[in-house]
């Protein structure tokens, strides 16, 4: 018997866009679920779990924010790719703070939207520890669990993303190792370097879950130039 196809979850009110996206998901071999608004995107996660979701900002009137707030507030953590008309700082800043893990800007290329999908379904499993691997990751007070997808601080647990902790992960494996912002978006996108400000974001929101902005020296450094480092052996 066949693995299951991954159920992605497609929030628009556009039906011609959501055939489109319907398409890029069945390129990649997975299911996909079409909801025409908000409301009716809640209904359907409260209950089925779906492996991903696809779901624009503007939505008739409502907020994609809002639905993405309320889809986190009922407990899920599949990854989220908003679609965006508009390509502003400030929509990615809110939608990151709500636990967003991709932004992909319309017009966009259907082949670009489904590797995407794809990177995100296989990085969503890829941290989990293979039989070379410890469970728990810990530099300094920092404490990252790979197979509960959790991280704590001094024995108090922090609220991260997904991806937040996949970036982190990836920090904390390779600490002193600087990598650059185009080495860090292929390592947790997997895809081509799309947004030269992706990683800052990221990396701001990270920095401020984990309590690094205050701290000197800081866990997570900035090489002027070059890219960043965890600095915690």
């Amino acid at each position: 018997m066949g693995m299951k196809a991954p159920q992605i979850l497609i929030v628009d009110d556009e039906p011609e866009l959501c055939q489109i996206v319907e398409r890029c998901c069945r390129v990649e071999g997975c299911e996909p679920v079409s909801a025409f608004s908000g409301e009716a995107a809640i209904k359907l996660c409260s209950r089925s779990d779906f492996d991903l979701v696809v779901l624009d900002i503007m939505l008739g009137g409502q907020d994609g924010f809002e639905i993405l707030g309320r889809i986190r507030g009922q407990g899920h953590t599949m990854p989220v790719i908003f679609l965006s008309a508009r390509g502003d700082e400030t929509d990615k800043i809110i939608g990151l703070g709500l636990g967003a893990d991709d932004f992909v800007t319309k017009p966009f290329s259907p082949r670009e939207l489904g590797a995407r999908i794809k990177a995100h379904l296989r990085r969503s499993r890829a941290i989990s520890p293979d039989a070379s691997e410890e469970r728990m990751l810990r530099r300094g007070p920092l404490c990252l669990d790979r197979l509960a997808m959790s991280v704590s601080k001094a024995d108090c647990p922090l609220s991260l993303t997904g991806t937040e902790i996949k970036l982190l992960a990836h920090l904390m494996e390779h600490p002193r190792q600087v990598f650059t912002r185009r080495q860090l978006y292929q390592s947790i996108w997997g895809g081509a370097f799309m947004d030269d400000n992706t990683i800052p974001v990221y990396i701001s929101r990270l920095r401020e879950k984990i309590g690094d902005n205050t701290r000197s020296p800081a866990i997570i450094e900035t090489v002027r130039g070059i890219g960043y480092r965890f600095s915690l052996e």
